[in-house]
């Protein structure tokens, strides 16, 4: 029979861009992905073997049947454990796999195994059989060729076709512990496997089946093992998305390991001083360091510009101890780099998996505590040496956070804004408090930040925007002396695209004049998000919202945002408020700012007031609104209605 050998050459090609572009996934050593290589390589091979066996059967004869009934049996052989390999990485897209196949018992798993087994052995009993009813490939002498019985194949499909439908089942069990995507194309490729399979049978001299699954293998690569989302090939170093796979993998199969956090001192130095370029070029150069030493025993992550971190497997090879050695004589030394000499600096600290964290979260909060805070200043140390106090702070705020959205406990509070032109309070500032489950307040300078970090800021600068909606349509405004409330925006809230609708909507649904609303934006976010905040300034002032410039002199003041940007107030920051009563100097600077907004239109709110001698001189430089203790604390919605109707 003369077989066209075409697509298996382009199938070989293809399976070894295949592996070129994945082979980098094996020192990570997770079970998706050695199961993914694992699949690859048989179907390499068994691609590589039918090439083989073409080339005998189209030149067979009495010399070489032997060696092609040998090729034949090793393809299928290949060809057969396929479906099995599959069906395992399928069962690998599923969160926490490893763990589940660990409490599989032995007997089932015995059990899983035996079909291909027995389907191996009978390959091989049977093709040295003189049965050529019942053997897989036998020797015609008189027509001088290879026969396959009917009954052979029956074997292959049955053992295919039952791994097949193995994987299927697996999928679909546990498709809520899936992504979505990843099992909708693993399910196609399976549908479309098969169909090839049934084809390729009618059509046996056309060796277009392991080109189809090269090309199946290409689309897993791209679309779900997507190595160059965990992999940094320019740097050749595995990323934050790559260090999450890895120590959740290794949390659910419950395998030791040590971590050492590396850090590099006055980051934002290098990163100005040095170009784009020579800066790239440290970076590679760092990088290279490390992994010239441990690439081979452990993984070397990069989470950010000199913020990186070893993963060490727990075994002989090396420790955490010696690797942190080699970190300060090799690494934290002064470097000749570019005809520059700089003196690079770092910290280091070993965390030991099931002994200082237990789980990934535990570890991201370690990590993030150690790195931000400079105040650990030793070269080396341990998470036992640290002071995890504050560690602890922050997943008791999460917590309060989290409790507080589910329980209802924020409430928003009042504190009134004097007006200097009518001499009495004519509004306030909508400001969050938030309880804990014993009924203790928790503060917002210590609950925002976090918030912010964990995207729960929309949910709660919603809940405040609202309830000053609410509140507003539940009284007559006619009888009470309230002109406007202030209601801060958070620097997250500033960068959404759509913040402005989501505000609007919500106005609309209360049916609130828009003239009542003041929303306050800190200089953070001017600077930040310049065009996104700009293009939300924009609607909301087409709505009629006033927008005002929180805490000004707080941050890196910007006059030309402040030039730019729709703002009819200016709030100056109590900070700089207080200084002008300490020093002459800061008097003439608050003296000099407020004759400058003043100058462009703006209206002033002082911050800060707490006397007597404050509000005098605060008037006297022209300030239109004040705020502070002087006039009233912060108080409950009640309190502040009544107040206001007074």
């Amino acid at each position: 029979m003369r077989f066209i050998i075409q697509y298996c050459i382009c199938a070989a090609i293809v399976f070894l861009e295949v592996l070129l572009y994945n082979w980098k996934l094996r020192h990570m050593n997770v079970f998706k992905n050695n199961t993914f290589l694992d699949y690859v390589l048989i179907a390499f091979f068994a691609n590589l073997l039918d090439i083989v066996r073409c080339a005998f059967l189209m030149t067979l004869s009495v010399k070489n049947y032997k060696a092609a009934i040998v090729f034949t049996g090793l393809y299928y052989s290949f060809l057969v454990n396929l479906p099995v390999f599959f069906a395992l990485y399928g069962y690998s897209l599923v969160s926490d796999s490893q763990n589940r196949l660990s409490k599989v018992s032995v007997f089932v798993k015995v059990l899983l195994v035996l079909p291909v087994f027995i389907t191996l052995l009978f390959i091989w009993v049977s093709i040295f059989l003189p049965f050529p009813k019942i053997s897989l490939a036998f020797y015609d002498a008189e027509n001088n060729r290879i026969v396959n019985s009917y009954f052979s194949f029956c074997v292959l499909y049955v053992c295919s076709y039952f791994y097949t439908l193995i994987g299927l089942v697996n999928v679909i069990t546990y498709r809520k512990n899936m992504d979505r995507g990843e099992l909708i194309r693993f399910v196609t490729i399976l549908i479309s496997i098969n169909c090839t399979v049934m084809a390729q049978k009618n059509i046996p001299n056309v060796r277009f089946l392991t080109f189809a699954i090269s090309m199946t293998c290409l689309t897993l690569s791209f679309y779900i093992q997507k190595p160059d989302a965990i992999y940094n090939s320019d740097l050749g170093v595995f990323n934050f998305k790559g260090f999450q796979m890895v120590i959740n993998h290794f949390f659910a199969i419950k395998k030791k390991f040590s971590l050492i956090s590396i850090v590099m001192d006055d980051v934002s130095f290098y990163e100005s001083a040095l170009g784009r370029k020579e800066k790239e070029n440290l970076e590679a150069c760092i990088i290279n360091t490390l992994n010239q030493k441990f690439k081979k025993n452990c993984s070397v992550f990069r989470f950010s510009y000199g913020n990186y971190a070893l993963v060490i497997k727990d075994n002989k090879m090396i420790d955490a101890e010696m690797a942190m050695d080699y970190i300060k004589n090799q690494i934290d030394m002064r470097w000749g780099f570019s005809s520059m000499e700089l003196d690079l600096t770092f910290r280091t600290c070993v965390i030991i998996a099931f002994q200082d964290v237990s789980s990934y979260d535990e570890i991201i909060d370690l990590i993030d505590y150690f790195s931000l805070n400079k105040k650990f200043k030793t070269k080396s140390l341990s998470a036992t040496s640290m002071d995890l106090s504050k560690l602890h702070s922050k997943s008791y705020l999460e917590k309060a956070i989290h409790d507080g959205l589910k329980n209802n406990r924020f409430e928003v509070y009042f504190q009134p804004l004097y007006s200097v032109k009518d001499n009495k309070l004519d509004g306030a500032e909508a400001l969050i408090r938030l309880r804990d489950e014993e009924g203790n307040f928790v503060s917002p300078e210590d609950f925002i930040p976090i918030a912010e970090k964990n995207g729960t800021i929309f949910d709660i600068g919603k809940f405040v925007f609202t309830n000053v909606c609410d509140t507003l349509s539940k009284i007559n405004l006619n009888d009470y002396n309230i002109h406007k409330i202030d209601i801060n925006l958070s620097v997250v809230q500033c960068i959404q695209e759509d913040m402005y609708k989501q505000l609007i909507m919500i106005r609309n649904n209360y049916n609130i004049p828009s003239n009542y609303l003041n929303l306050e934006i800190t200089e953070t976010s001017t600077i930040n998000s310049p065009e996104v905040l700009l293009k939300n300034m924009k609607h909301l002032e087409d709505d009629g919202i006033e927008l005002s410039l929180d805490d000004y002199g707080s941050g890196h003041s910007n006059i030309s945002y402040i030039l730019s940007l729709p703002f009819k107030m200016i709030k100056i920051d109590k900070g700089i408020v207080w200084k002008a009563f300490e020093t002459q100097r800061a008097d003439i600077a608050l003296k000099a700012t407020i004759d400058m907004m003043k100058s462009l239109g703006m209206k002033i709110v002082a911050e800060g007031v707490e006397t007597e001698e404050q509000s005098k001189r605060l008037i006297e430089l022209g300030c239109d609104y004040l705020q502070g203790y002087y006039y009233s604390r912060p108080i409950d919605c009640q309190s502040f209605l009544n107040l206001m109707k007074k």
